[in-house]
């Protein structure tokens, strides 16, 4: 089953979740899980890349659903109001109402910390109400650049929105924060050369992984 999103009107002015019965089924991905008992499966995206033109399936990270869109209508952006042709304009961070219970700094390979800062700029840019399917153990990968990652896990028995991607954002932001010197390593003199990873369990039993992996 496949995770999935609606983004119509201006990206856009209207993003919601819509259920994952409604789209063809998928079987999901065979990747490893950011942890052991944790499955990835593929978010799919119902979109538009004319305001007027009919909707399109896009299945990925927020990147590819952009880079798809791009090369579908190359005036895209132009026709939706998006003037920056790398990413959307960063909103506030989310003052979210959400409670972290525990960061986990081991089990995973180091992100770019950068590549990280960039992800959870964009997801903090992205309007809308995100939903992720039934777990436990539900994974969605949401964005992923420069083999940098952030996942979204589900561990309820029943399919869970949050109030906005920014959730997302400011659920991995506290990997970036931690104090846990596991949850950083700082091995050069430039952000690049920075690496950070974790896993941010959040109340309501969702959580946030951040790691390496291969976009």
């Amino acid at each position: 089953m496949r995770s999935s999103v609606f983004i119509s009107g201006a990206i856009l002015a209207i993003l919601q979740a819509i259920p994952s019965s409604a789209l063809p089924a998928a079987d999901a991905k065979s990747a490893q899980g950011p942890i052991p008992g944790y499955r990835i499966e593929d978010i799919t995206w119902q979109v538009k890349a004319r305001p007027d033109g009919p909707t399109m399936n896009v299945t990925g990270t927020i990147q590819q659903v952009f880079d798809a869109l791009d090369k579908a209508n190359p005036n895209f952006r132009h026709d939706f109001g998006i003037a920056n042709k790398s990413v959307l304009p960063a909103t506030a961070e989310s003052s979210s109402s959400y409670e972290v219970e525990k960061v986990v700094c081991t089990g995973f390979d180091y992100a770019r910390k950068d590549a990280t800062q960039d992800g959870i700029k964009h997801l903090n840019s992205v309007p809308g109400a995100p939903a992720n399917g039934p777990g436990p153990g539900n994974c969605g990968r949401v964005s992923c650049s420069y083999d940098s990652a952030i996942y979204w896990c589900n561990d309820n028995p029943e399919v869970k929105s949050l109030d906005s991607y920014s959730s997302i954002g400011w659920a991995a932001q506290f990997t970036l924060d931690s104090k846990d010197k596991a949850c950083k390593d700082i091995w050069g003199e430039t952000p690049v050369d920075d690496g950070v990873k974790g896993q941010v369990f959040v109340e309501g039993n969702w959580n946030v992984v951040v790691r390496k992996d291969d976009c």
